[in-house]
Parts: C-alpha cells; sequence; structure tokens
C-alpha cells in the first residue's frame, strides 16, 4: 500500500489510530499515546518478532485501514512501517516519536 513520515504532533495522533511497538518496559516507563494499541514488534528480549506483532495487528487494523505507528523517536519505526508496507499496510511513521511528543508538553496515559 503505502508508506509516509510524518513529524510527530499532537494533532495526528488525534486523527488516526495508533500502534505503539515498543516494549513493554518502554510503555511502563513513559507510558502511552492516550487511545493508542500498545504492540510491540519485539519479545522479551528486544529481538524483532514480527509473526507474533501480525497476529496481534491483526485483531485491531484492517489491511485497508490508514494508521500510524509510534516508537521512541522514529529509526524503529523507519523499518517496520516499509516492512508493513511491503505487506501491503497503509502506515504512517510518526518520526520524532515519543520522545518530540513529551518535548511539545503531551501528557500521556499509564500503561497497565
Amino acid at each position: 500500500m503505502s508508506f509516509e513520515t510524518i513529524k510527530v504532533d499532537t494533532d495526528i495522533i488525534k486523527q488516526v489510530k495508533v500502534v505503539d511497538i515498543r516494549l513493554k518496559m518502554e510503555w511502563m516507563q513513559t507510558g502511552i499515546v492516550k487511545g493508542s494499541l500498545p504492540i510491540s514488534f519485539y519479545d522479551s528480549f528486544g529481538m524483532p518478532s514480527p509473526e507474533k506483532f501480525l497476529k496481534q495487528l491483526d485483531k485491531h487494523i484492517k489491511k485497508d485501514e490508514r494508521f500510524a505507528i509510534i516508537c521512541r523517536t522514529g529509526n524503529r519505526t523507519y523499518g517496520v512501517g516499509q516492512y508493513l508496507s511491503d505487506l501491503g499496510f497503509d502506515v504512517i511513521n510518526l518520526d520524532g516519536g515519543v520522545v518530540e511528543l513529551a518535548r511539545l508538553g503531551y501528557e500521556f496515559e499509564k500503561h497497565a
């Protein structure tokens, strides 16, 4: 489908579904974007786990549905976004990630 990188801001995260691909420990440290889907692309050792990720993603995102992915700074989501686009997903990489949102004063939701 398509892949696009957009500088993250507080408006875009209200316009599309956001999938947080970071590790669970990162969600616990910073919290998550309000209403986002915490679906890690990585196993507990930080290694990519695409099969597990796709299984969870398919429960929440339709293949033709435009959605965004977020990580700490946008580096991991860049590679994951290209991968998802190659699989036919319509995905936006949120460049700057949660670090940029925090810099903008965004208040994250606690992850349970």
